[in-house]
């Protein structure tokens, strides 16, 4: 039987091109936002959701006679998405149970413009499928929220990716 016959897969960008596409994204797009918002223009928040996973995991016990520690069974997840506001270092989230959809996006939009903040939201965050469809940007066209996409791959640019890297490593790693 022959092989079948692969199609090459399109060029991937090289890390070359991902930092380049980084840099232009921070020369030219994010500081003329972040301005305003300093200036108190406009609010600016770095949007995510995090995928919290309860689970027992047993990190070190020394003990010298064997010990049996009940624990709770399965996993539970927990996804919060959230907004951290990059001037006022304030966190807006909810919590949801089953998963990020384009409801719990619109749930966190809606939160973020009943704050009674002046001007329109700039809401900075990565190209996800359930934030860029059309009832997503009907949403945020209604509210006066501007999505500023992040370049792909750059979870680094998040400011909010550092704090659910805080909020797993202190609460969530049992130390």
């Amino acid at each position: 039987m022959a092989a079948r016959p692969r199609h090459p897969r399109p060029p991937q960008k090289t890390l070359p091109g991902h930092v380049r596409e980084q840099a232009e994204f921070l020369d030219a797009q994010l500081p003329p936002r972040l301005q305003e918002a300093q200036a108190g223009k406009r609010p600016a928040a770095f949007v995510d959701a995090s995928p919290l996973v309860f689970g027992t995991s047993l990190c070190c016990l020394w003990s010298f006679a064997r010990l049996l520690v009940r624990a709770a069974s399965g996993r539970r997840r927990c996804n919060v998405p959230g907004a951290w506001d990059a001037v006022t270092r304030r966190l807006t989230a909810g919590t949801n149970p089953t998963v990020v959809n384009t409801q719990t996006m619109g749930e966190l939009l809606g939160r973020l413009a009943s704050q009674g903040r002046s001007g329109p939201i700039t809401v900075a965050l990565a190209n996800a499928r359930y934030r860029g469809n059309a009832p997503v940007q009907a949403l945020a066209l209604a509210l006066g929220v501007e999505f500023l996409y992040l370049p792909p791959y750059s979870a680094n640019l998040n400011l909010i990716e550092r704090l659910w890297r805080l909020v797993k490593r202190e609460a969530l790693y049992g130390r």
